[in-house]
């Protein structure tokens, strides 16, 4: 994803996080798995807004999403296609960084989404 100067773009970023919401919403962990880091952290309604360490806490999502239980309706063709899309992404790039012209010279990027 990175150019050849070893720097990101706004838009690998975008792309990532495209990535991402296309592997949730497609269970795919495996791709989940490489786009998080092995240590994030996350504070969600699952876990009672506590944190969560790893990406195992997830996991556990993808596996009972694929359960036979929950997924009963295979052979149904799906009429419309689940898009996943995001709203107006914005980078913002933190330590030592760049202005939004996204040459991509911080350290880190964060994306803001509009919905």
């Amino acid at each position: 994803m990175s150019n050849n100067s070893g720097k990101f773009s706004d838009e690998d970023v975008i792309d990532a996080n495209q990535r991402l919401l296309n592997a949730i919403a497609s269970l795919d962990y495996d791709t989940y798995k490489e786009l998080c880091a092995k240590d994030l952290t996350a504070i969600e309604p699952e876990s009672l807004n506590h944190p969560v360490h790893g990406t195992q806490f997830h996991k556990y999502y993808f596996d009972l999403y694929k359960h036979p239980h929950l997924n009963k309706n295979k052979e149904e063709q799906q009429i419309i296609p689940t898009t996943i899309s995001m709203a107006s992404p914005h980078v913002r790039w933190l330590g030592g960084g760049c202005c939004s012209d996204g040459c991509g010279e911080g350290t880190a990027g964060e994306i803001y989404l509009v919905s």
